[in-house]
């Protein structure tokens, strides 16, 4: 039986937007040792938001060959989601920085609705990870590709 998974790097948003006051205070809080760490982390979730997640789809397909992956990745191609998620698969792995999160928790309620697992992982569930946990999905808290 063929498992058919897609990986989703979601559409990232600028630097603080839809994050909480509380949420953007711990954020600040992170990064306020260091304006060079600010700027590092503004680059690299512009840059390689979706690295870790690529590389867990492609070890993933390497390791269980039953295994079917697509990725995609928001920020280099629009999709129609719900028109992209009816029926085509089995599960669905999100993974991404907070700077991601309030549209991770778009794709969730999306997958949630047409009843596909989900699993996400990232920077933003290892913050936030009561806000995922309220949503009824599978965490991956660490570094699903070690």
């Amino acid at each position: 039986m063929v498992v058919k998974c897609l990986f989703i790097n979601p559409k990232v948003s600028s630097f603080y937007e839809g994050l909480s006051v509380d949420q953007i205070s711990i954020v600040k809080k992170m990064v306020a040792k260091s304006r060079t760490l600010q700027e590092r982390l503004e680059f690299n979730h512009r840059a390689f938001s979706g690295l870790g997640l690529l590389t867990t789809a492609a070890v993933g397909s390497l390791a269980c060959p039953e295994m079917e992956i697509d990725f995609l990745d928001e920020n280099m191609e629009p999709v129609d989601l719900i028109e992209r998620l009816h029926g085509a698969y089995d599960l669905l792995a999100i993974g991404g920085t907070v700077y991601q999160m309030n549209r991770m928790i778009s794709i969730i309620d999306e997958a949630r609705k047409q009843q596909v697992p989900v699993v996400v992982g990232g920077a933003a569930v290892m913050t936030f990870p009561e806000i995922f946990k309220k949503k009824g999905v599978s965490l991956i808290v660490g570094e699903s590709e070690t």
